[in-house]
């Protein structure tokens, strides 16, 4: 299904020294893309086993998951809409925004940043990375 590596797996040590295992698959061994998103918490986990859908909790010792109540929502229409409605007022009467384009390039920049730790099998500190290349 791709041509390069369709799979991560990265340990990031946050300010404040939080660890986060971060662990994604979009194909392993399969070209059939399934969905699944957990996360595990201190006292307890978060999974969605479907986009958009069918997620649940569970805290430390529960018997089983369980499930969160989500509101209905078409599919990639209607996430969709309100990112385009969140730019437009954005545009129009300066609200402020979630997440913005310097959101973005700090995702994109910590994605090269974990590429040059797998390539030069090291450790990347990045804050020295943004600061190497000119990110402030």
């Amino acid at each position: 299904m791709y041509a390069h590596d369709s799979n991560v797996s990265c340990l990031l040590t946050l300010e404040g020294g939080l660890e986060v295992s971060y662990l994604g698959t979009w194909t392993g061994g399969w070209d059939e893309l399934d969905f699944a998103w957990r996360t595990d918490c201190e006292r307890g986990v978060i999974v969605q086993r479907q986009l958009f859908e069918d997620l649940a909790v569970a805290r430390v010792g529960d018997p089983a998951l369980t499930p969160v109540e989500l509101p209905a929502c078409e599919p990639f229409y209607d996430d969709s809409a309100a990112l385009l409605g969140a730019f437009v007022a954005h545009v129009r009467g300066g609200a402020p925004l979630e997440c913005d384009g310097r959101d973005h390039l700090r995702t994109l920049a910590l994605c090269f940043a974990a590429i040059e730790s797998n390539e030069s099998r090291a450790v990347v500190d990045v804050a020295e990375f943004h600061r190497r290349h000119g990110l402030g």
